[in-house]
C-alpha cells in the first residue's frame, strides 16, 4: 500500500510541477515579421515571413502581392506548416516556386497556393556552405543555387541542379566575389540573365 501511495505522489508532484512550464507560444503575427526574397509569377510577386518570433509551431506563410500599377496590396497568405527556416530564398520555373533556407539548407517545392510538393536538402555539400541565393535558368530547365562558404566569406560556390534536386549537380563552379561584405551576411539573393 504504501508503494501506491509513494507512486501516487510522486506522479501528482510531476503532474503539477510541470503544469504551467507546458506553455506553448503558438502566436502568429506574420505581417509583423520583415519578409525574405521574392520572385514574380502570373501577374503576382511572392515571399515569405522572416520568421523571428522564436514561437512554435508553423510560423512561416508563403505571401501573395499584387501590384495594380500605382500600389501594392497583400492578396493572400498560405501556410506553408514550416518553422525555424530563418531567410528564404526563392525562385519560380514559370509554374511553382521553389525556396532553400539560409538557417538549415532545406529545399522546398511548392504551389503559389503554398502546397508543398516535397521538402529535402542537397546533403551533398560539406556544412560550412551557407544558402546565399536561389534562380531558374530556363535555358537548362533547372535550379541555380548558390553557397557561400563560412571559412572563407569570400569564397562562393555555383551549383546548377534538377528541378527534382537530383545528387548530382551538373555543374559546379567555386569562385571569389570581391568588395562585398565579409561579415556573416553577404549574399542573400539572386537572379539569372539568360546571356544571349
Amino acid at each position: 500500500m504504501s508503494l501506491i501511495k509513494n507512486t501516487f505522489i510522486l506522479f501528482v508532484f510531476v503532474f503539477f510541477s510541470c503544469e504551467n512550464s507546458l506553455e506553448i507560444n503558438t502566436h502568429k503575427n506574420t505581417y509583423h515579421d520583415s519578409i525574405s526574397d521574392i520572385t514574380y509569377l502570373n501577374e503576382s510577386f511572392f515571399t515569405t515571413n522572416y520568421d523571428i518570433s522564436g514561437n512554435a509551431g508553423p510560423q512561416v506563410d508563403l505571401i501573395k502581392i499584387v501590384h495594380d500599377g500605382e500600389s501594392a496590396r497583400l492578396d493572400n497568405k498560405f501556410d506553408l506548416g514550416l518553422n525555424g527556416q530563418g531567410f528564404l530564398t526563392i525562385t519560380n520555373d514559370g509554374n511553382d516556386l521553389f525556396l532553400q533556407s539560409r538557417s538549415t539548407s532545406l529545399i522546398l517545392k511548392s504551389s503559389v497556393i503554398g502546397e508543398v510538393a516535397f521538402s529535402q536538402f542537397d546533403d551533398t555539400l560539406a556544412t560550412y556552405w551557407l544558402p546565399s541565393g536561389l534562380s531558374y535558368d530556363s535555358e537548362r530547365d533547372s535550379l541555380i543555387f548558390l553557397y557561400r562558404n563560412m571559412n572563407s566569406n569570400e569564397t562562393y560556390l555555383l551549383r546548377l541542379l534538377s528541378k527534382d534536386i537530383s545528387p548530382f549537380s551538373t555543374r559546379t563552379v567555386e569562385f571569389t566575389l570581391e568588395n562585398l561584405d565579409t561579415t556573416y551576411n553577404g549574399v542573400y539573393a539572386m537572379t539569372y540573365e539568360n546571356p544571349y
